[in-house]
């Protein structure tokens, strides 16, 4: 292998991370500007306060690159459409 083939390589292999880390990034988020609100805003009018978490308040979450923080948000989501089932 050439010196060339293999930086042509380890160039591909940094174009597909990156957008690999993009389109996550991107599916994260759209789903979490639905979840956080959601939850956020069902939980609020559950006590009888106001709802006041709006789409782009999770959409900033969505940006954090962190998994742990994503799969919080999914199971809170799924935990509060639960819970809602057998409170509300």
């Amino acid at each position: 292998m050439n010196h060339s083939d293999f930086d042509q390589r380890v160039k591909t292999i940094q174009r597909n991370a990156f957008f690999y880390f993009l389109i996550t990034t991107l599916i994260a988020v759209f789903v979490t500007s639905f979840l956080v609100p959601y939850t956020i805003n069902t939980w609020l009018e559950f006590v009888g306060k106001e709802p006041v978490a709006l789409w782009w308040h999770g959409a900033i979450l969505g940006c954090i690159p962190s998994l742990p923080l994503r799969s919080l948000i999914l199971v809170a989501a799924a935990g509060t459409w639960v819970a809602m089932l057998f409170l509300a």
